[in-house]
C-alpha cells in the first residue's frame, strides 16, 4: 500500500468501485489534503489501477445546484466526448451510469465516516449527497505557454465551443433561454444560474477595484471614463445577451489542459454549463503572458472555425483588462496605464 495512503481512505475506494464493475485496484495513490489546506468533500480524488488501466475517482457533492446539475454535467462531458472534444473517458458502471451514490457523510455508523470526517473535515457535512465518477486517468503534464502550445489550445477550445454553439439569445429572461435553445437541458440553465450566483457575489470587490482605479492620481480622467465604460459594461443584460453563448468549460486554464503524448486534453469539468464563450476566452487568455503567444491561441481558435463577433471581442478585452486592473488593485499598484491595457486587448485581434 502507498504510504501517502490512509488506511481509512482505501477502505473508502474499494467499497466504491465494485459498484463501477472495478475490483482489486492497485497502485493506490489518493490526495487527501493537509489539515492547513482549505478542505471540500470534492477533494476526494484517488488514482489507481485496474486490469493494467489507470483510473481517477473524483467526488461529487450536491448542494443548492442540485442532483440534475450534476448529472447534466456528465451528460455534457459524455456528449462533448462522443463528438470527438480531447476529455477524459468516463467509466460506466455495469448498468450504464457514470456517476454513483456513495456513503451518506452525514451517517455516523456508516463504516467510511470516519475516513470522509478525516479527508473532508466535519464543516463540509452539510451536503446532502456525495456521488463519485470515475474517469480514464490521462498521464502528462501542465502545458507550456509557448505559441505551437497556444494555438493547439486555441483549436481544442473552438472544438468544444462547437459542441454546442448557439447564436446570441439577446436580452431574454432565463425563464425563456429554453424557447431559444429547446435541446439544452432545464437543469443546464439552473445550473448556468448557478454559476451567475458566483458572479453576483463579486459585486462589492468590483466596487472596490472600480474606487480604487478612480482615486489613482497616475490615471487621465480620460482612462477613468473608459473604466467606469468597462464596470457599466460587465454589469449589462442587453449586452450579456448580444453574446455569442454555448456551451462553455467555466474553469479553462493552463492547469486544467493536460499535454500528454496523444496531444492536448481538457480536464475539470465541475462548472461547465450554458454561458458566453468570451468568458472561456478570456480567462485562458489570461493565463498566457505574452500578447505574441496570445495571438497564437486566437489564431487557432478562429481557424479552427472558431467564431468571434464584435461584441464577443469586446467582452474579451474588457474582461482582461479587467483581470489587469484586479491584479494591481490586489497588489496595491499605484500606477496603471489603462491605455495601454485596452491597446494590448484590441491588438489580439
Amino acid at each position: 500500500m502507498n504510504k501517502c495512503t490512509p488506511p481509512s481512505t482505501e477502505g473508502l475506494l474499494r467499497a466504491i468501485l465494485p459498484k463501477f464493475g472495478l475490483n482489486d485496484p492497485q497502485e493506490i495513490h489518493s490526495w487527501p489534503y493537509p489539515e492547513d489546506h482549505s478542505r471540500s468533500i470534492n477533494r476526494l480524488v484517488a488514482r489507481f489501477k485496474c486490469t493494467n488501466q489507470y483510473y481517477l475517482m473524483k467526488a461529487r457533492t450536491v448542494e443548492h445546484r442540485g442532483t440534475g446539475a450534476l448529472f447534466e454535467t456528465q451528460r455534457i462531458h459524455k456528449e462533448l466526448y462522443q463528438r470527438g472534444v480531447p476529455l477524459p473517458a468516463l467509466h460506466a458502471a455495469p448498468d450504464g451510469e457514470t456517476l454513483l451514490p456513495g456513503p451518506n457523510p452525514r451517517d455516523e455508523s456508516s463504516a467510511h465516516y470516519e475516513a470522509l470526517r478525516f479527508l473532508v473535515g466535519p464543516e463540509y457535512f452539510h451536503v446532502a449527497a456525495v456521488f463519485y465518477e470515475i474517469q480514464h486517468f490521462i498521464a502528462g503534464q501542465r502545458p507550456p505557454a509557448n505559441e505551437q502550445i497556444a494555438y493547439q489550445i486555441g483549436a481544442v477550445l473552438a472544438a468544444f465551443h462547437a459542441a454546442g454553439h448557439q447564436p446570441p439569445i439577446r436580452s431574454l429572461a432565463p425563464d425563456e433561454w429554453e424557447q431559444v435553445v429547446p435541446h439544452i437541458d432545464t437543469f443546464l440553465l439552473n445550473k448556468s444560474l448557478y454559476i451567475n450566483d458566483f458572479i453576483k457575489r463579486g459585486t462589492v470587490r468590483k466596487r472596490k477595484i472600480q474606487e480604487y482605479v478612480m482615486g489613482l492620481k497616475a490615471v487621465s480622467p480620460k482612462e477613468k471614463r473608459k473604466v467606469g465604460d468597462l464596470f457599466q459594461h460587465s454589469g449589462d443584460r442587453r449586452r450579456q445577451g448580444e453574446l455569442s453563448w454555448g456551451i462553455i468549460h467555466g474553469n479553462i486554464g493552463l492547469d486544467n489542459i493536460i499535454a500528454s503524448d496523444e496531444g492536448l486534453c481538457i480536464i475539470d469539468l465541475d462548472e461547465a454549463g450554458l454561458g458566453p464563450i468570451s468568458h472561456d476566452i478570456g480567462e485562458i487568455l489570461s493565463d498566457l503572458e505574452q500578447i505574441d503567444v496570445q495571438r497564437a491561441l486566437i489564431k487557432g481558435y478562429m481557424e479552427n472555425d472558431g467564431k468571434i463577433s464584435d461584441v464577443d471581442r469586446t467582452d474579451i478585452v474588457d474582461g482582461m483588462v479587467y483581470q489587469q486592473i484586479a491584479l494591481a488593485f490586489a497588489n496595491g499598484q499605484q500606477e496603471l496605464a489603462i491605455d495601454r491595457l485596452f491597446a494590448e486587448g484590441q491588438g489580439l485581434f
